[in-house]
């Protein structure tokens, strides 16, 4: 949320730093949910549906236009930051959708993304027909994560 919202008026609030930009210049972002109402029908994981019901305050039916405003995919523009997406393919807590969607988005703005499916990989990264857990998957994404900041950063 934090990567696409940067200089969104009605989502500085009064606290924090007023007068100083809550842009940030690049994102790693690690099995994002990014569209709220975009979860698939008959998905066997309650929480993003209860988590997100918790957050706006009622059903995401009856609160749609607050959900939106909570969809990190929603504040999407072409001066959005550097994206790096990390999301396992058999993810059962937040559909791969929700990735795919993101890169998308970011892709038809023109955003720098790169964007990395893992195979088999659940929530955490960690696969067992690949042999990997999620110790060494969070390793690997470690130093992606490492070399992407460097890349985006290294100037600023």
């Amino acid at each position: 949320m934090v990567g696409t919202t940067g200089d969104v008026s009605e989502l500085e609030g009064d606290s924090g730093s007023p007068g100083i930009s809550s842009r940030v210049q690049a994102v790693v972002a690690l099995s994002p949910a990014t569209d709220f109402l975009m979860i698939p029908d008959g998905w066997p994981y309650i929480e993003p549906r209860h988590a997100t019901e918790k957050l706006v305050g009622g059903s995401l039916d009856e609160r749609t236009g607050l959900v939106r405003m909570a969809n990190p995919i929603t504040h999407i523009r072409p001066a959005t930051p550097p994206f790096l997406i990390v999301h396992g393919a058999d993810d059962g807590v937040v559909p791969v959708e929700q990735a795919i969607a993101l890169a998308d988005a970011l892709v038809a703005v023109e955003c720098d993304v790169t964007f990395d499916v893992l195979p088999s990989a659940d929530h955490w990264f960690a696969s067992e027909t690949r042999g990997m857990t999620t110790a060494v998957a969070l390793q690997g994404i470690g130093k992606l994560a490492i070399e992407f900041f460097g890349q985006h950063l290294r100037d600023r």
